[in-house]
């Protein structure tokens, strides 16, 4: 029952990034466009977005719902360690939800589309960013609940280099994944060739700030990189994701839509399956240098009770959800 609901939670986040995650890398990549290209880029991305932007956030609720139910020891640490950039995380999904809706659906255009459009692309940055920033701590595990100073118990986890470099790795494969995803959205020649070069460009940023995150690892005494070294399913999953680049980059130039969708698609569902496996069992590893022993899937559960009451919830709640979720996206865009 432990491993069935944890199944979940590792679903919902990897939908939540797979998904939400290209909504927020088409704000970062509107920040990076030329202010010439800007007007039809917002155009494609407006309309891309709007029909799917809030659905995509019910994977992210549907993850801490699972986490403070059914390991409420984990939600806890992670909460008080990594408040401040979880609260700007959440301000960011706010201050970019309201943008995002004033910007498309105010009657009004006029000067104040200047202030809704920064809303939107800085919000995009920062809200990944600080996603980036936990799950970086989180990988270092640097957690140490018995800590006396502020800066010990709430920066020092998460406030590293390992942090932002994996952070901006997080960011960068948002983007990759959205410029992926823009070029099937418009029928502008034009505008389809700035999503293809876009796309190739962060493919090869990923490729360098993907090894950032393991050599910064490395002099952050991390064992990231030796855990993926020795486990061979991680390292399957580093070494096909390396080699889906090739056909991916020829899909690109041949401009197709769909296989490169998938293609992006299978490598960031790759780098996420490495990862849960070499953390696994552990939703916080441990902390050596504290003493701290980590909290595994089963030190954290919380009572049958509990695990089997939200196990019917999530049964009955994906009855629901995911035909739902798969109509929309067949009328939305599939027909368009």
């Amino acid at each position: 029952m432990i491993e069935f609901i944890a199944l979940f939670m590792g679903i919902s986040i990897w939908l939540y990034c797979l998904l939400g995650g290209a909504d927020f890398g088409a704000g970062i990549l509107e920040l990076f466009t030329p202010k010439a290209m800007q007007k039809e880029q917002r155009k494609v991305v407006n309309k891309a977005l709007s029909s799917v932007w809030e659905v995509n956030h019910i994977w992210l609720i549907l993850a801490l719902v699972i986490c403070f139910n059914a390991f409420p020891k984990v939600w806890a640490q992670i909460a008080i360690t990594f408040h401040i950039p979880l609260t700007i995380m959440l301000m960011g999904i706010v201050c970019r939800g309201c943008a995002f809706t004033f910007r498309h659906y105010d009657a009004y255009k006029d000067e104040s589309q200047i202030y809704y459009n920064r809303f939107f692309t800085l919000s995009s940055l920062l809200t990944p960013f600080s996603l980036g920033l936990v799950a970086g701590g989180l990988i270092l595990g640097r957690i140490n609940p018995a800590a006396t100073s502020f800066n010990t118990a709430y920066i020092a986890p998460w406030f590293n280099l390992f942090s932002f470099t994996l952070a901006i790795f997080l960011c960068i494969l948002f983007t990759y994944l959205a410029s992926v995803y823009l070029v099937g959205e418009t029928s502008d020649q034009k505008l389809k060739s700035f999503f293809i070069f876009r796309a190739k460009r962060w493919m090869t940023a990923s490729i360098v700030v993907g090894g950032a995150v393991f050599i910064t690892g490395w002099f952050s005494h991390s064992d990231l990189f030796q855990r993926f070294l020795t486990s061979p399913v991680s390292l399957f999953c580093v070494g096909l994701t390396t080699l889906l680049l090739i056909p991916g980059w020829i899909a690109l130039n041949e401009r197709a839509i769909w296989i490169p969708r998938v293609i992006a698609s299978g490598q960031f569902t790759l780098i996420v399956l490495g990862w849960y496996n070499v953390e696994y069992p552990y939703l916080i590893p441990p902390s050596p240098q504290f003493g701290y022993p980590g909290l595994t899937l089963y030190d954290a559960a919380a009572s049958g009770a509990v695990l089997n009451s939200l196990a019917l919830a999530l049964i009955i709640g994906s009855l629901l959800i995911f035909p739902s979720i798969f109509y929309l996206f067949k009328v939305f865009k599939v027909r368009t």
